[in-house]
């Protein structure tokens, strides 16, 4: 795992919550490269809601289905703080976009193992200090948000050159989602992005 001697931070504890994926311990990697703090991996149909407010930060794993199938992922949302920040990868920024009001569309071919640039929608404080022109991520998925269907709470971020939504947030919580796999070997500038989410105030 390369971290690019990215300075640890240091967090109130992190949720992991895992949909089932073999990615979710390369995130696992990422995350102990980039934060000191400790991380709980939990997955998506062991959820304990109760104990939801004790961490500050709140990640949502990829994982090989659709957002209503994997476990208790969508009724997370219904249990978020204000003071909570939740980063969504893959299935978890779906899994954003569908619980407030957006569609997913099936992609005729899948993406799996592609790379994409990305096409900055506005500034976004993920992509702080990462050169777009040059930064590459990781695809693995076979469904992508609508852009069509995104509805006012949600604003996209960036975009692929195909016009997939890449990355979206929410315009007034601490909620964000990324398509691609930023803990993927082939996102050039994924650690970094991590690390930016982490650095949230």
């Amino acid at each position: 795992m390369i971290c690019f001697n990215l300075r640890k931070n240091t967090v109130l504890p992190i949720l992991l919550i895992d949909n089932y994926d073999s990615f979710t311990f390369n995130i696992v990697e990422m995350l102990r490269c980039l934060s000191e703090t400790s991380i709980t991996i939990v997955k998506n149909d062991q959820l304990d809601f109760s104990t939801i407010g004790q961490f500050e930060t709140i990640l949502l794993s990829p994982g090989p289905s659709l957002p209503r199938d994997a476990g208790q992922l969508m009724e997370v949302f219904t249990q978020i703080c204000p003071t909570q920040k939740v980063l969504g990868i893959c299935l978890g920024h779906q899994a954003i976009a569908e619980f407030f009001g957006g569609r997913l569309i099936q992609l005729p071919e899948p993406r799996h193992g592609h790379t994409a640039s990305l096409r900055l929608v506005n500034p976004h404080v993920l992509y702080e200090g990462i050169d777009m022109t040059k930064t590459r991520v990781g695809l693995y998925h076979s469904w992508t948000v609508n852009p069509d269907t995104l509805p006012p709470d949600l604003c996209m971020t960036a975009f692929s050159d195909e016009g997939h939504v890449m990355s979206l947030r929410h315009c007034t919580k601490r909620i964000h989602g990324v398509q691609f796999h930023p803990e993927s070997f082939i996102s050039s500038d994924g650690a970094r992005m991590l690390r930016n989410f982490l650095n949230l105030a």
